[in-house]
């Protein structure tokens, strides 16, 4: 029931004076401290999130920074962030829009920044983790090895469903992250989808 009224006040809200409009937003929260906000990650339960914990982050001079939970939020279309900290109650300096979801999302980690804590994969949670573990694996990877990547799995869902679409594929690359790779490579995916489909028919027709 909550999230269905988070979702609902996410919708609805308009546009509070301060408020930025996005897809994507990083939430600062301490759930150990503020009640309102160890409730607002129960509220993102069924949301399309992932968040961590940082525990062992260091100020200058060597002390401990307090404990603070990072979460990308993730939305098929737009909304306010005045409207996304109404929902999920909290204020609005904790909700900020997203400019760049990879740099975000490798931020969570610390990835490239060597001088911080490096925290562990491990350490994540909710669903847009599998987003970021292709990003780090991309980072690892030249193009042609990722190409090759794909040309496999697509070949293992069309083997598994001889029904599989070319949307199917594209929208399996946007949610992996790797829709810039698809998009140059469109028509090569396109013509396996269809060279499968049509010996598929010709069997079928035996």
């Amino acid at each position: 029931m909550e999230n269905n009224s988070f979702k609902k006040a996410v919708e609805k809200e308009s546009r509070t004076s301060g408020a930025e409009q996005g897809r994507r937003f990083g939430l600062l929260l301490y759930p150990e401290e503020d009640p309102s906000h160890s409730k607002a990650l129960g509220l993102l339960a069924s949301e399309n999130f992932v968040g961590i914990t940082h525990d062992k982050d260091l100020k200058e001079d060597g002390e401990l920074i307090k404990s603070h939970v990072h979460v990308v939020l993730s939305f098929p279309n737009s909304r306010w962030s005045s409207a996304v900290a109404k929902g999920l109650g909290i204020s609005p300096q904790f909700v900020q829009v997203i400019r760049s979801e990879e740099a975000a999302l490798l931020y969570l980690l610390h990835t490239n920044e060597p001088k911080k804590h490096q925290y562990s994969f491990d350490e994540l949670y909710g669903p847009l983790k599998k987003k970021l573990k292709v990003l780090l694996v991309k980072n690892d990877k030249s193009e042609d090895d990722q190409a090759y990547d794909l040309l496999i799995e697509l070949k293992a869902f069309l083997d598994n469903d001889p029904r599989y679409s070319p949307f199917d594929f594209a929208l399996h690359c946007a949610s992996t992250g790797r829709w810039a790779l698809y998009r140059r490579a469109s028509s090569i995916f396109n013509q396996m989808i269809a060279l499968n489909q049509s010996e598929e028919e010709r069997e079928g027709a035996i």
